[in-house]
């Protein structure tokens, strides 16, 4: 503003002068709002390209940052791929040697237990892997055409002959296929279980539905238990979190759950069941029916 001002006024002293005062303090005055309006655009374009600089700053930061984060989930991998799954093949074996050679009734009990916490910690860091399989990758996650439909009677069937006091209705239609890979059963199976361990199963009644549309496939679980408070609602999805009256476990399925569904492209929430209880609202990009594996478990066989 200064600058155009002080040379408007040496162009208007140089040129015929005007006849009235006035018109000096009108052009002051429009020379003065000129150069005031030029100044804030070249300070806004100035301060848009520090802020694109900084910005690129941010970015660089944020890459390395992640670059160094992959490393260490691609080393704690390496760990749960070597030192851990390696030491409870051990373990196992070794529980499974002392459950067949022994006698006594609860010695023998001991030993199974050590069996079962072994296979359930295997599963763990399998799943584990996965997961930090999927975030690491620099490739897509190859996903494919999955029977969804099947999944779910799968999965529904076999907890039926686990927790036979548990009612489990299944509204689902055939055919319902969904983008995602070999874990979804496991996903599910979680879900589904999830509904079971985390209430009381005398009594409890389980209902799945599915509804399609062109893009998307949503599957509601809701049970008739006691439900999870509203501050709970996400916390649940957290690493050791449940949030259930009910609580076992580690907490880790339902991590694995919102972890798989966002590698998917899908989301969950939960919402409430009338008059009480909790519903699992599972939505998953719809695929064509063409190439669908009937089960996941026929994408395990076949790998």
């Amino acid at each position: 503003m200064a600058v155009i001002l002080g040379l408007n006024i040496i162009v208007m002293f140089i040129t015929p002068p005007l006849t009235e005062a006035s018109g000096y303090i009108q052009w002051g005055r429009f020379m003065a709002c000129l150069g005031a309006g030029g100044g804030l655009f070249i300070g806004v374009i100035e301060a848009r390209t520090i802020e694109r600089e900084r910005a690129a700053e941010r970015a660089v930061i944020r890459a390395e940052q992640l670059e160094y984060q992959n490393d260490q989930l691609e080393f704690f991998n390496s760990i749960l791929r070597h030192d851990v799954l390696n030491g409870m093949t051990v373990v196992s074996g070794r529980a499974g040697i002392l459950y067949e050679e022994l006698d006594d009734g609860d010695h023998r009990r001991q030993a199974e237990t050590i069996l079962k916490w072994s296979d359930d910690v295997v599963a763990i860091v399998q799943r584990v892997r996965s997961i930090l399989n999927a975030l690491t990758s620099d490739i897509e996650p190859q996903l494919t055409a999955i029977n969804l439909s099947e999944t779910i009677r799968t999965e529904v069937e076999r907890l039926s002959s686990t927790y036979p006091t548990t009612t489990f209705e299944v509204h689902v239609d055939d055919e319902v296929v969904v983008k995602a890979d070999e874990l979804v059963n496991e996903v599910f199976g979680n879900l589904l279980t999830n509904a079971v361990e985390h209430n009381d199963p005398d009594g409890l009644h389980v209902t799945i539905t599915t509804e399609a549309d062109d893009d998307t496939v949503t599957t509601r679980i809701a049970d008739t238990g006691s439900g999870i408070p509203d501050d709970r609602k996400k916390a649940v999805f957290r690493r050791g979190e449940t949030g259930h009256v009910k609580s076992t476990g580690s907490g880790f399925g339902l991590f694995f759950v919102d972890s798989m569904i966002t590698v998917y492209g899908g989301s969950i929430e939960i919402q409430d069941t009338e008059p009480h209880g909790a519903t699992f609202v599972i939505e998953l990009p719809r695929a064509s029916a063409a190439r669908t594996h009937d089960s996941p478990d026929e994408l395990v066989a076949s790998a």
